[in-house]
């Protein structure tokens, strides 16, 4: 079927054929982007679409990509069927989650909904190794844009810039270049395009299926003025770093203050990616993962003062499970995508995070939450600390509303910024979530507490705080970074982190030893093996041999891609 043909869902059958790739356009209205009522999962809306993944299984190529777009309130129900689904042989995989930026009509509410999502999912056999598939990422690619400032690329990667392809940047899973409006949603065409060009490799054919249309909505949201502080007598937690496991000591909480007791709580947990902590087991199977995922939440709903925020940070093939675990009794108010920068090579790169963001409803069933709007800078700009200083003395400081797409803080990019964490997260991510979501004097709460960056954003912000981490030695940098906050000459509060010193070992660094090895491979036009590059410069074949991390082979890798770079470039200049 051609690109642009539409099928409704009612036409579509079970056949032979057999499709390189399905897009399924689910139906929706913009009121369900703002929709804060709490969802049952067994909503009759729901059932069309699971009959349509369920056709489009039988419909679809082993190797295949089904495509569902539709709003972030119900994507995690129609992901959970998916992961669920399969027959003797075959199964849906999770691949992604993309996430695609509109401009809203409505700017003025809290946190203005600005993405819908689109879920990819891979048929494969069963077994450990996926069936493989094809991305058209080679020519069809991201322009490169620059600064409105400085001029210099707005994705600044410090010293990974070398590895920048020239005709572009990838694709990650969050699209902001499309520049789509609210009234694009409904008949979604550049995005079935985009699809249909990253999928098309050798010929295959794509079917797009859409459900009822729905009209454009608008929609009111109700601010929360203020809640009442919380009473601090008796609560023996007050700025305290615990060490304990987080859900027996929110089951001992529960206990003593059963209407809840914090005003502000954020998760960050382990994202079952084998990631090395002291004393956590990172390596779950997914159902007992997600079954322990489901406890803690359970926990912080339960401890969680009546109007308060709950908010969750996790990969998407997770946040679709928590999102179905708290939708049920809380009420759903962001998905938001945090868009941290990813390294400037590969295909559909995972670059971001979703951050849930509920409410816990009231008792008289008023609906109403903290939040504090907030600008950022224009997105025109990039965020060197350079350039900042240069335009905010020079008077060119534009400004735009905070949406729930958030670029503009990157996960942490240096040593000398981290302590001996695996996961750690920027301060400048929490200062933005307590300033959004609490008021001076709150109580914030974090089951995760790892290396201390809510206890001390808490800190920072006017803010009390209570952490639990189940590792000691944790606890240990959590308090040791909260000593090193201190009151600046006029009073403001600030955290310093002692810069971490790397010894100089290597004779040659590895951003260097990559550019010079490409350089090399580039004169040639080829890329040098180990032998003949000890011939050509014996400084630089000694350090890749002695203090290149990621071996010989890797460097091999990137430096065929960037060949085959200038290959498209030759023949486009022709």
């Amino acid at each position: 079927m051609r690109k642009n043909d539409f099928i409704h869902y009612s036409q579509f059958k079970e056949t032979s054929i057999k499709h390189d790739s399905i897009f399924i356009k689910t139906s929706f209205s913009i009121k369900d982007l703002s929709d804060s009522s709490i969802i049952n999962k067994n909503e009759t809306f729901l059932q069309p679409t699971f009959d349509i993944i369920r056709k489009s299984f039988l419909s679809l190529k082993v190797g295949g990509l089904l495509f569902v777009y539709g709003t972030p309130k119900h994507l995690p129900f129609y992901a959970k069927y998916l992961n669920d689904f399969s027959d003797q042989r075959d199964k849906y995989l999770f691949k992604y989650w993309i996430a695609l930026e509109f401009s809203p009509m409505q700017v003025h509410q809290p946190l203005p909904h600005s993405h819908i999502g689109l879920l990819m999912y891979l048929k494969t056999k069963k077994g450990k190794s996926s069936s493989p598939f094809k991305l058209n990422t080679k020519e069809y690619r991201i322009p490169h844009s620059n600064c409105a400032s400085c001029g210099k690329n707005i994705k600044d990667w410090g010293g990974r810039k070398h590895l920048m392809n020239p005709l572009g940047t990838s694709f990650s899973d969050v699209w902001s270049d499309l520049k789509l409006s609210e009234k694009d949603l409904h008949n979604p065409i550049e995005i079935i395009n985009r699809v249909y060009k990253l999928t098309l490799t050798n010929g295959d054919n794509m079917l797009v299926i859409k459900e009822d249309k729905n009209p454009i909505s608008t929609f009111k949201t109700n601010y929360r003025s203020r809640i009442d502080k919380i009473e601090n007598k008796g609560f023996h937690y007050l700025d305290k770093v615990i060490n304990e496991d987080c859900i027996s000591f929110m089951q001992r909480l529960k206990i003593e203050y059963p209407d809840g007791i914090f005003d502000l709580a954020f998760a960050d947990p382990p994202y079952n990616l084998e990631k090395t902590y002291s004393h956590y087991d990172d390596t779950k199977k997914e159902d007992e993962y997600i079954k322990w995922c489901d406890k803690w939440l359970r926990g912080m709903f339960e401890v969680l003062n009546p109007g308060g925020s709950l908010l969750v940070l996790n990969i998407p093939k997770w946040a679709v499970y928590h999102f179905i675990s708290l939708s049920s009794k809380m009420h759903f108010r962001n998905w938001v995508v945090w868009d941290a920068l990813s390294t400037p090579s590969g295909k559909l790169l995972p670059a971001h995070y979703s951050l849930l963001h509920f409410t816990k409803p009231l008792k008289n069933g008023e609906v109403k939450y903290i939040f504090n709007e907030r600008y950022i800078d224009k997105r025109d700009y990039c965020l060197r600390q350079n350039c900042i200083k240069s335009r905010k003395i020079n008077g060119d400081d534009e400004k735009q509303i905070l949406n729930d797409i958030w670029k503009d803080v990157h996960r942490i990019k240096h040593k000398k910024e981290r302590d001996c964490h695996p996961c750690q997260l920027p301060i400048k991510l929490m200062n933005r979530i307590i300033d959004l979501y609490s008021y001076e004097g709150d109580l914030i709460f974090d089951p995760f507490g790892g290396a201390g960056t809510t206890a001390i954003s808490a800190k920072l912000k006017n803010r009390f705080f209570t952490i639990t981490d189940v590792d000691s030695r944790y606890n240990s940098i959590s308090l040791s970074n909260l000593e090193k906050i201190k009151h600046s000459n006029n009073g403001e509060l600030l955290f310093e982190r002692e810069g971490v010193k790397r010894p100089k070992d290597h004779l040659i660094p590895q951003n260097v030893m990559e550019k010079k090895y490409l350089e090399i491979c580039i004169k040639r036009n080829r890329s040098i093996d180990m032998t003949n590059l000890k011939s050509i410069d014996l400084e630089l074949y000694q350090s890749i041999i002695n203090d290149y991390p990621k071996g010989f082979k890797f460097l091999r890798k990137i430096a065929n891609r960037q060949l085959e770079n200038q290959s498209f470039i030759h023949q486009k200049d022709f």
